[in-house]
């Protein structure tokens, strides 16, 4: 599953019932980066995409 918003992409990953999760983003030089980080970063930055699409920012 993927969340594209602004800079970052969120991605869920699901291999043999275990579930990974993952942030994409390139830096200020536009070298790309791929993070597997913590459910709860994950959530925490989901909620944080999901907040900034309802106020528009």
């Amino acid at each position: 599953m993927w969340y594209r918003n602004r800079t970052y992409i969120l991605r869920e990953e699901v291999i043999e019932d275990e579930t990974r999760y993952f942030i994409s983003f390139k830096d200020g030089q536009g070298i790309s980066y791929e993070l597997n980080v913590s459910y709860d970063f994950y959530m925490a930055l989901w909620r944080f995409a999901d907040w900034s699409l309802i106020i528009g920012n």
